[in-house]
């Protein structure tokens, strides 16, 4: 019997030692993704934003900026508005934009540069 994870089976890539193989005839820009750890899962339907309650977490803003962060917990967060570029260390950067649904992991270290101001929902747990 084969053990196939959920996350190959929906052609997500994830980075590191438990990356996935897609179809190479397949679309590069996967719809759903794994970068550096950090999931991201690009314009998720209105139907999952309402399921997993997104609207009715608390909004963060931020102007343009640059800083260091570190994950304390898990966040999941669904960008409304503006362009962030997430670096995690020792990592490639990734860009977030709107209509982005992002999981970081705990524990993670990255540096956040936002080249518009961002507004996001997020929620920590």
């Amino acid at each position: 019997m084969a053990v196939i994870s959920l996350a190959s089976r929906a052609g997500l890539r994830r980075s590191g030692p438990l990356a996935h193989n897609r179809d190479p005839d397949a679309d590069p820009t996967p719809r759903n993704q794994y970068v550096n750890e950090i999931y991201v899962e690009h314009n998720p339907s209105p139907a999952k934003l309402d399921v997993i309650g997104v609207y009715d977490w608390p909004v963060w803003t931020k102007e343009v900026s640059t800083f260091p962060w570190t994950y304390d917990k898990r966040e999941v967060c669904y960008i409304l508005e503006g362009e962030v570029v997430v670096t995690p260390e020792g990592g490639a950067p990734i860009i977030l934009k709107r209509g982005d649904l992002v999981t970081f992991p705990v524990g993670m270290s990255c540096t956040w540069e936002i080249r518009s101001p961002v507004s996001k929902h997020y929620d920590f747990g």
